[in-house]
């Protein structure tokens, strides 16, 4: 192989492609998967980010110092091996160590088979290589890519969602909002959801979407539920002159879309993970709010009106359904200041959460948008939020702000479900978990 320059370094297959190849020269590229070293043949696993391939090297019919470059590469080593492809069988002629393992991984990514424990999350920069975690990132990319293609079937336009700004949602169930010091504004805050600005966009465009970022810094004990993540993405969609009712049907919709494109374009990557994805039916079932407390309370749960559901007994509830399902019209005093209430009862807001079935809890938040200045002076107000912190969303509420209705779907909540994953943080590469220090 030619000289240490790693530019001359030529990767010409895929290992997922080889079979395609016969009779050809090729050059490998990738991660030592395992190794295993015989009296007659050193054994070779290479993995790459499209498969596992095995390379046996006859020790007799192999030169003695290609026999040493690969005795020496260790697990986890990035190493690029030149041979010739003929008849399903590589023969390797050259080798070279391009990155080095300087030690032994703390845990063997090869035998490693459940990726939902905490204990690994230090250790991402190891466990992003498992192939489990690379079928996940794949399917993800395909949800992201089929939300897209129905939202501009739907004549929907992706925005950029912002990041940080002088003000952000207040309503997010106990967890604390991140503020810093913005060029001497020491209350910007990092987005903990867009949803004022959703407001904002659709005087434009009328109908958005983005994929957006959020950061909540939620309670420790929230990691034990296995839904929560400090650090999320949301598909955040906003229609303006349109009912709750509208964007529901949208997401039923968008859902099944997402459900039925996965199922039918990714039967290999569900069949690696043993996920039979069912395609949700439409409409989904709609009960309300005081329905949902009856009949958490008829299973034996300990919930209160007027408070959100406890996520206990939200996900008693999630497994009391076969199929998604909405609740609606949640109480006033458990919801942010910017959704609309109920006219036929003020005490009731035309909101609503979309939860899956099976035990996986909340898949979407959302309702109609309370738009009114003063309505939404005396809602702040009333919430004991700060006022002046809210200033250029309140000033835009004097310029003929429509009414509108939107929702959040939570993308590794979307990507658990549709993998059937135990915890929520094996459905993003980067995982941070409340109150766990990791990359």
């Amino acid at each position: 192989m030619p000289s240490s320059n790693t530019n001359q370094i030529q990767k010409t297959h895929y290992l997922g492609d080889l079979k395609k190849s016969t009779d050809t020269d090729v050059c490998l590229a990738g991660w030592i998967h395992k190794k295993t070293a015989g009296r007659d043949e050193l054994s070779i696993t290479l993995r790459d980010s499209t498969g596992i391939f095995e390379i046996n090297v006859e020790r007799k019919s192999t030169s003695p110092s290609l026999l040493k470059q690969l005795s020496s590469a260790a697990i986890e080593s990035a190493i690029a091996i030149r041979g010739r492809m003929k008849n399903g069988r590589f023969s390797p002629t050259e080798a070279r160590i391009l990155s080095p393992a300087e030690k032994p991984p703390p845990f063997n990514v090869s035998t490693l088979k459940a990726l939902d424990s905490l204990d690994f999350l230090k250790e991402r920069y190891l466990m992003i290589r498992h192939p489990k975690m690379v079928t996940i990132l794949k399917l993800q990319n395909e949800i992201c890519a089929a939300v897209r293609e129905f939202m501009r079937k739907e004549k929907y336009t992706e925005i950029q969602a912002p990041i940080i700004g002088p003000a952000t949602d207040p309503g997010i169930r106990g967890a604390k909002r991140v503020f810093f010091d913005y060029y001497g504004n020491t209350r910007y805050s990092l987005m903990s959801s867009m949803i004022l600005y959703k407001q904002m966009a659709i005087c434009s465009l009328e109908r958005i979407y983005a994929f957006s970022p959020n950061i909540r810094l939620e309670p420790e004990h929230s990691r034990l539920t296995g839904r929560h993540l400090a650090e999320f993405w949301q598909v955040d969609i906003e229609t303006a002159f349109a009912t709750y009712e509208k964007a529901m049907d949208l997401a039923e919709k968008l859902l099944k879309h997402v459900c039925k494109q996965i199922k039918e374009r990714c039967p290999k990557l569900l069949r690696q993970l043993n996920r039979d994805l069912p395609v949700p039916k439409i409409p989904y079932e709609r009960i309300t709010y005081p329905e949902a407390i009856e009949i958490l309370k008829s299973l034996g749960q300990d919930v209160r009106f007027g408070e959100e559901i406890p996520w206990d007994a939200e996900e008693a509830l999630s497994r009391h359904f076969d199929n998604h399902f909405w609740i609606t019209n949640y109480p006033i005093t458990a919801r942010g200041f910017y959704y609309l209430p109920n006219p036929d009862n003020p005490e009731l807001l035309r909101d609503m959460d979309l939860i899956y079935p099976e035990g996986y809890g909340e898949a979407a938040s959302g309702g109609e948008r309370e738009y009114e200045y003063q309505k939404v002076l005396s809602r702040i107000k009333s919430s004991n939020e700060d006022a002046e912190s809210y200033g250029w969303y309140l000033d835009m509420l004097k310029y003929g702000v429509p009414p509108s209705a939107g929702l959040g779907i939570g993308l590794e909540r979307l990507t658990r479900y549709i993998c059937g994953l135990k915890k929520v943080w094996e459905a993003t590469p980067f995982p941070k978990v409340p109150g766990i220090i990791s990359p």
